[in-house]
């Protein structure tokens, strides 16, 4: 049997699906991973076929990271849209290429809207692999839209699940819409995605996950298989190369620092921070430079940095593997960690919750009357297909959303603005947001920043 698997993303998101490959191929299937250009070398090096979707997605991180930056959420808007265009017409494209005598689709996720579509183009089975709980169930909430797990909130758990597939559904719509349009030429899909249709057939899907990590909910058929980690070992004939060797042997196990596909414009910024930890605690470290590509000239004996390294052989001779976390940064003692876990499930449905609203309001407006935001009075204007009218409720409408941003932004700004500056000032250690120069530097960026202005004169 030749299998086509579709996988794009970062790194973390593609090499399970590497492995899932590799293990079919030694079970006697012909197999081709359909993903970025990113990743060729880590498909190929494993005895996988490999075929481009077009382009990068580092690339494309960093240019998104460059938008957010800018902060004009117009312009970044605009920019995902015709980026998740692109890439929906590319992998279209590649992907006839890809699953031609092909006997199975396999997509992970970001695969499932463009492998559904290849599907019914090429009248190939579809079979869907995720490495999270996709399926509605009533046993947990989705890991997309977090909640508290109380008994207030248990009747939250399946709708949430159903609100995450929709908030991906209606944000790719469009570009779904225009691959099937322009490349494939099928039918548009439902409105509300392909997800009734995929229950009803009840469409098999595998999880790539532990059943001791998380059981099998209760209320899930046999159309769910959880059938472990799908975990990638060294390609054949890997060796680590031999500085690493000789920098292990040379001290004690040292900490291994990554930060993945987070992108950064001052890598050598981010580098400096974590040698200055380093240094302060005594530690010696093993950097990732990852996409976010930190770099620096001089390294002192104690810190290696790699490109890429298997952290199935790394991590048992490192001390411990960290990534990023606020908690240090916001000074949370370990026994007050439980109220930091609330306030990112309540802050993550929150920002969920809303953008649903959004993604669907706007394809109510925007898409289907084929709107165009230039400006605020486009938006507001925007409004009127959904309420009516003349156009007069719908800029109360807009009024009433735009007063509600500013009165938050009065409030934020100040508060992040004090607590950079106060960060920016301090010799050492972490600053405190209970002193009286964060309080005073809060209510007088409150009222414009005059005091402080005139004081760093």
């Amino acid at each position: 049997m030749q299998i086509t698997i579709i996988a794009g993303g970062s790194r973390e998101d593609v090499q399970p699906y590497v492995a899932l490959g590799q293990g079919l191929q030694e079970a006697g299937h012909r197999v081709h991973l359909l993903t970025s250009d990113d990743f060729e070398t880590l498909v190929t090096d494993h005895g996988l076929a490999f075929f481009t979707t077009g382009g990068s997605a580092e690339t494309v991180a960093r240019e998104m990271q460059t938008l957010s930056e800018q902060g004009n959420m117009l312009k970044i808007l605009s920019e995902m849209r015709h980026a998740s265009e692109k890439q929906a017409v590319q992998a279209a494209s590649k992907g006839l290429t890809a699953c031609q005598g092909s006997d199975l689709i396999l997509g992970r996720l970001s695969g499932l809207f463009s492998g559904q579509a290849l599907s019914e183009k090429l009248s190939i089975p579809l079979l869907l692999a995720y490495l999270v709980p996709f399926t509605p169930t009533s046993a947990f909430p989705s890991v997309l839209t977090p909640l508290p797990r109380t008994p207030l909130t248990h009747w939250m758990n399946r709708p949430s699940h159903h609100m995450a597939q929709q908030t991906m559904w209606q944000s790719f719509r469009s570009a779904d819409h225009k691959a099937r349009a322009e490349v494939l030429h099928v039918p548009p899909a439902p409105f509300w995605g392909p997800f009734s249709s995929l229950r009803h057939q009840k469409q098999p899907i595998l999880y790539g996950y532990s059943s001791h990590m998380l059981r099998h909910p209760s209320d899930w058929d046999d159309a769910q298989h959880v059938t472990g980690y799908w975990f990638l070992e060294p390609s054949p004939g890997w060796e680590p190369p031999a500085d690493l060797l000789a920098f292990l042997q040379a001290g004690p196990p040292p900490i291994y620092i990554g930060f993945g596909s987070m992108a950064s414009r001052k890598p050598e910024e981010a580098a400096d921070l974590v040698l200055q930890a380093l240094a302060r605690t005594g530690q010696r470290g093993v950097l990732y430079e990852g996409w976010g590509g930190l770099r620096k000239e001089q390294l002192p004996e104690t810190v290696y940095m790699t490109r890429s390294i298997p952290h199935t052989w790394l991590f048992p001779r490192a001390l411990w593997p960290h990534q990023q976390s606020a908690i240090a940064d916001k000074q949370i003692p370990v026994k007050h960690l439980h109220y930091e876990r609330i306030e990112t499930y309540f802050g993550a449905f929150l920002t969920d919750f809303v953008a649903f609203f959004i993604v669907i309001c706007t394809g109510a407006t925007l898409f289907v009357h084929h709107i165009q935001i230039t400006q605020a009075q486009d938006a507001a204007l925007a409004l009127v297909p959904l309420v009516g009218g003349n156009g007069h409720f719908a800029e109360i409408l807009f009024g009433i959303g735009l007063l509600n941003a500013s009165l938050m932004a009065a409030s934020v700004l100040p508060l992040s603005t004090a607590y950079s500056v106060l960060v920016g000032s301090a010799e050492s250690g972490a600053p405190s947001r209970g002193t009286p120069i964060f309080v005073a530097l809060y209510w007088d960026y409150c009222r414009g920043g005059r005091y402080y202005a005139v004081c760093s004169q």
